[in-house]
């Protein structure tokens, strides 16, 4: 019968469907009872889910000041932003700091002579070499490292009753350029020698009332002597002194090999083996309490006990156990010793026995790979032998100056010693210089000697690589410095040459400023290498992923990780011949491959920032890639001005090139050099191989300069900074330095009290808010009859009180200075919501900000909650049930409601989310209910529909009997 539609009934005139909707109706009275029950349940649940919400935000507000540790808030101010400005974190450190900007940090700018045009004539340059600024004979020495690492007072010095100021001086150039620069110095010059200072046409130094300048810098009482003052001696080697400083910078490389035997070098001493290692130390652990530790055995628990040594007296004290631990065995090894011989910058080793002694690399003592060969003997000078006594090389160059040990990518100064000299005026003389340790005694030996008398002057060449030679004489002969054949110094020396314009300008001598020692994270201008994969293709043509990670710090480091993975493919790493980088080459050489060395970048660019990239030329002697930092460019003699910019920015030197235009008639084109990488670490220098480039550095490239900790700069701790920012130096705090200034600048960090009260005001308004939801959901208004859907509801009126008490109530399991949150201004008040009185909170945190913290913050767990022990035939197991509460042993009031609100509303047994379970079972109930009685309904309608038209059609038949009953009668 589905799908009929009734209407007014054809036989008996009745309004069928309405009559058949009235009774259905009647009939539905029961599902509009449930109905309205669904309507009241999804209200509830609406109610429900608003105060689970609303408790969501008052645990994030609760639990903020815990999690996001906003009392540790710091807030940073400075006394004149247009100085430096100042921002600060959590770590922070309260305090007031002062500060003194005395320089920014700048980089180095140096500009050519002017050229008529710069597209169109050829320079004739045929060759420029630019390098790093290490690569120069000079190094400048931080006041830091004098006086045995202790520095010098800085402040005045008087020199013949000029005041000369040093306050502000952080190197030694610095003094020598305060003293050369002085008002009313006339005719006085400083330099320096070995390791003092040297003071000419002075009469008298002083320190300044209160100083002790002079007395730091050796010059104290000091008297003339032909017209120079000649100081102590204040830099040489000192026990604390780091071996990352010698050599040159270029440290100490140890042997990249780890476990319980591992040495860095043997000394042998009649027939004994004493094998001495500066790396990790392996031994028995400790506990807390300094017991050993042992395992559930009994066994010694082993792993390293010492870190690898720092220091030279680190070295000398390791080289010293070594040989008194063989002495143990061998009693007469207890005449050997090492020690420290300041005052020649070496390390000595002594036998009082006067025996053989023997020093020999880790791999001359064993076979080692090439991934953990070391050259630890000779970086500390003492590798060889000797009868009685080691004393081995300079470690530390004087000031000012370098060792000749590191010329020559670091074979130092080779030959006999004999420069031959011929000059204009006809003389011939012969100096030697096979004595000499640093560049600076080279030159001193030539300028000094009595044979020379002034005839010749020996310096550094102007881009600071080598030597130049100056002949004094006038004459017709040639200019002409020589060797000794097959054993020559003087080519050693770059200066094998005949001059011209009675100048001999010296090639470059490769200083080597790379060594295994040398850290990473120095290289590039400091810039470093950073992390990732490049692929070596092999003489073999096999190919291995060599990974560079955090790991390697140091270029030795770098080496044994790169021949651990090379070896397969028939390369080896090795520190280059100019010792300014590493190189590839084949790893035998008497047997070599046929396929050429590649190496590309497969994630990162650590290839690319250790200049390896790209292809070897060929095989054999060419199969090598060198990573020189070193970059020389060629140019052809048609080359303009716009194309040597062009070939000197395509070249990898770490240096912008661009043509600036001054502006002058005539010449007004010039080279602008200018380097990638700011203050000192940028650095380079330019060797244009005698083209006249005349470059004048329009700034050297400074490093940032401040003096930390008084108004005073002689009184503060110097600092120096490649960028212009301090991030370092307060932990938690950020300086950016402005600008340059003489007056003091004091920065403030204090705890920011603004972000502790603006989450302060969070948490109050989300209590706040959850209290007038309740209200809302449970509402009566007496007026209207206005009724909220949680009306009565004991929960939510339970919860409410809950809010209430445990706002209101102490600290769990501690007691303090604060217990409660009215002490501090957090309150309920008149209107029954929570109220902050500012000033009340401000006081406390002022009076005990530790005990407020902990009244916000303090939520201490116990260690195992869940764990129960359990006897069994064994023993004692302990078994712990993962769903265990957590339990506490001490609750600040914020921290119980944390805990509260997250009893509320935890997905697993949060009340309020039973709460609303229980609703929606309710709700699924009632929706079911009303669904079976819509069935039941449709089956009603479906039959009151079949029954009227029973009806209808009986009424018809009626209708039709009775017509014909109608007939009938009128026919009889």
């Amino acid at each position: 019968m589905s799908g009929i539609t009734l209407g007014t009934g054809l036989f008996s005139g009745l309004d069928t469907q309405a009559i058949i909707d009235q009774l259905i109706a009647v009939d539905s009275r029961p599902k509009t009872l449930a109905q309205q029950r669904l309507f009241q349940l999804q209200t509830q649940q609406a109610a429900i889910l608003d105060l689970n919400s609303r408790m969501q935000s008052l645990k994030t507000a609760a639990g903020a000041f815990r999690i996001d540790k906003t009392f540790r808030a710091k807030g940073a101010t400075s006394s004149d932003e247009t100085i430096l400005t100042a921002t600060a974190n959590k770590n922070a450190q309260v305090g007031t700091f002062t500060f003194v900007v005395d320089r920014l940090v700048s980089t180095q700018q140096s500009l050519s002579r002017g050229f008529s045009d710069r597209d169109t004539s050829g320079l004739g340059l045929t060759e420029l070499t630019i390098e790093a600024d290490d690569a120069k004979l000079t190094r400048d020495i931080s006041l830091g490292e004098l006086n045995g690492g202790t520095g010098i007072d800085r402040g005045s010095l008087l020199i013949d009753g000029v005041e000369v100021d040093l306050s502000r001086a952080a190197t030694v150039d610095d003094v020598l350029d305060a003293i050369n620069s002085a008002d009313g110095l006339t005719g006085v010059t400083a330099s320096v020698s070995g390791g003092g200072f040297v003071i000419e046409g002075a009469t008298t130094i002083a320190s300044g009332s209160g100083d002790t300048v002079a007395e730091d810098l050796g010059l104290a009482g000091k008297t003339p002597v032909g017209g120079t003052i000649t100081g102590d001696t204040v830099y040489q080697l000192y026990d604390d002194i780091a071996l990352q400083s010698l050599n040159d910078g270029r440290g100490v490389g140890l042997a990249q090999i780890e476990g319980q035997a591992r040495f860095d070098f043997r000394i042998q001493v009649d027939g004994n083996d004493i094998d001495v290692n500066l790396g990790n130390v392996f031994g028995q652990l400790t506990d807390d309490n300094g017991d050993p530790q042992v395992d559930d055995n009994g066994d010694p628990v082993t792993g390293v006990v010492e870190t690898p040594v720092t220091t030279l007296a680190g070295v000398v004290e390791r080289i010293n156990a070594a040989i008194a631990e063989a002495a143990d065995a061998d009693p007469t090894l207890a005449d050997v010793s090492a020690s420290i011989d300041a005052g020649n910058g070496r390390l000595v080793i002594d036998d009082a026995s006067n025996r053989t002694i023997t020093v020999l690399e880790r791999d001359e003592a064993v076979t080692a790979s090439e991934a953990s060969k070391a050259t630890t003997a000779a970086d500390l000078g003492i590798k060889g032998t000797a009868t009685g006594t080691i004393n081995g090389d300079r470690l530390l160059a004087g000031l000012n100056t370098v060792l000749v040990d590191s010329l020559n990518g670091g074979l130092g100064l080779e030959g006999d010693g004999d420069l031959n000299f011929a000059t204009a005026d006809g003389s011939v003389f012969t100096v030697n210089v096979g004595g000499a340790q640093t560049v600076s005694e080279v030159l001193d030996l030539i300028n000094d000697d009595p044979l020379n008398a002034g005839k010749v002057t020996a310096r550094l060449n102007d881009a600071g690589n080598g030597l130049e030679l100056v002949d004094n004489t006038s004459g017709a002969n040639a200019f002409i410095i020589a060797g000794t054949p097959d054993d020559s110094t003087a080519a050693s020396l770059g200066i094998e040459q005949t001059g011209t314009d009675g100048i001999i300008r010296g090639s470059n001598v490769q200083m080597a400023y790379i060594g295994r020692g040398t850290l990473l994270e120095d290289l590039n201008n400091g810039n470093g290498i950073g992390v990732g994969t490049f692929t070596i293709r092999g003489t073999n043509g096999g190919e291995v992923d060599v990974s560079v990670t955090d790991d390697e710090k140091t270029v030795g480091e770098l080496l044994r990780a790169i021949n651990q993975a090379a070896a397969s493919v028939g390369v080896k790493a090795t520190l280059n011949d100019s010792g300014d980088g590493i190189m590839l080459v084949d790893a035998d050489p008497a047997n070599p491959g046929a396929n050429t060395i590649q190496v590309t970048d497969s994630s990162g660019s650590v290839g690319r920032s250790l200049g390896i990239l790209g292809e070897a030329d060929g095989t054999g002697d060419d199969n090598v890639i060198d990573g020189s930092f070193e970059r020389t460019i060629t140019f052809d003699a048609t080359d303009t001005l716009d194309d040597v910019v062009d070939k000197i920015n395509n070249s990898g030197a770490r240096i912008s090139a661009s043509v600036i235009d001054d502006g002058t008639s005539g010449k007004p084109f010039r080279l602008s050099l200018v380097s990638r990488d700011e203050g000192s670490a940028g650095r380079f220098i330019v060797d244009a191989h005698g083209f006249e480039l005349g470059l004048d550095a329009l700034d050297a490239g400074e490093d940032a300069v401040v003096f930390f900790g008084s108004k005073d700069p002689a009184d503060g701790i110097l600092l120096t900074n490649s960028s212009n920012t301090l991030d370092a130096l307060i932990p938690g705090v950020t300086i950016d330095l402005k600008n340059p200034s003489d007056e003091p600048v004091d920065v403030s960090i204090t705890r920011d009290n603004e972000t502790i009260e603006a989450q302060v005001d969070e948490f109050v308004s989300a209590f706040n808010d959850v209290l007038r939801s309740i209200d809302q959901q449970t509402r009566f208004v007496e007026e209207t009859g206005e009724r909220g859907p949680l009306l009565g509801d004991g929960g939510a009126i339970s919860l409410r009180q809950e809010l209430i008490n445990r706002v209101q109530g102490e600290n769990d399991g501690f007691s303090d200075t604060f217990d409660t949150l009215a002490r501090v201004g957090i309150s309920i008040g008149e209107g029954g919501l929570l109220e902050f009185d500012r000033d009340r909170f401000r006081t406390a945190l002022e009076d005990d900000p530790d005990a407020v913290e902990a009244l916000f913050t303090r939520r201490d767990q116990t260690a195992n909650p869940g764990e129960t022990e359990i006897q069994t035939d064994n023993g004692t197991i302990t078994v712990r049930d993962p769903n265990a509460d957590l339990e506490f042993s001490a609750l600040g009031v914020m921290a119980q409601l944390e805990e509260f609100a997250d009893d509320q509303i935890n997905t697993i047994d949060g009340v309020l989310t039973g709460r609303n379970d229980s609703l929606q079972r309710q709700i699924d109930a009632q929706n079911a209910r009303i669904e079976a009685m819509d069935v039941r309904l449709e089956q009603r309608r479906e039959i009151l529909e079949r029954q009227f038209l029973a009806m209808e059609s009986a009424i018809g038949q009626m209708q039709t009997q009775q017509a014909t009953l109608s007939q009938i009668t009128t026919l009889g």
